[in-house]
């Protein structure tokens, strides 16, 4: 499965879809064979991986995660604000008339995703990755895309030469 293209509006650091519309492909039809986001700090990569890894598998591994699942539900209670929805994948800046949205376009069919309107006592992600088609959904997402998490392990991991050569055999 390759990705053509992502459409990102309200969705953590992406406000408008004009700012988080991204188009891989060559000619407008044929997908890249490989895509590598590079920008500074605060540019949003960290966002698009979470908006593709969210519309792919309706759950983010890095905050869902059991590794990170404790820490995560006592954040969560702790910056909760009364009669207020709490939100980790909203924009906060957004109006209301904005619907936060991804839309990821593969070689393998569309998965478009909304938020749906929340209710004031709830979150709108669910800390803790479920069993089931969820689960199965994420463990096919870390096996298609490289997390920062991943590069970074595999960087500090492998030397030089190993890169290379593992880099070359799969291209």
């Amino acid at each position: 499965m390759k990705i053509k293209k992502v459409e990102i509006e309200g969705f953590r650091a992406y406000k408008n879809k004009k700012d988080g519309s991204f188009d891989f492909t060559l000619d407008g039809e044929i997908p890249s064979n490989f895509v590598a986001i590079y920008a500074p700090n605060g540019f949003g990569k960290s966002s698009f991986y979470d908006a593709v890894e969210w519309a792919l598998t309706d759950s983010l591994e890095r905050y869902a995660g059991e590794h990170n699942k404790k820490n995560n539900q006592i954040a969560a209670r702790g910056t909760k604000q009364h009669r207020i929805p709490l939100k980790i994948l909203r924009n906060k800046d957004v109006s209301d008339e904005i619907v936060t949205r991804v839309e990821v376009v593969t070689t393998r069919g569309d998965f478009p995703r909304e938020l749906p309107k929340l209710k004031w006592n709830s979150t709108d992600l669910a800390l803790g990755v479920s069993k089931g088609k969820k689960g199965k959904e994420a463990r096919i997402f870390s096996k298609i895309i490289l997390s920062q998490d991943a590069i970074d392990r595999f960087l500090r991991e492998t030397k030089p030469q190993e890169r290379y050569e593992l880099f070359m055999q799969h291209f």
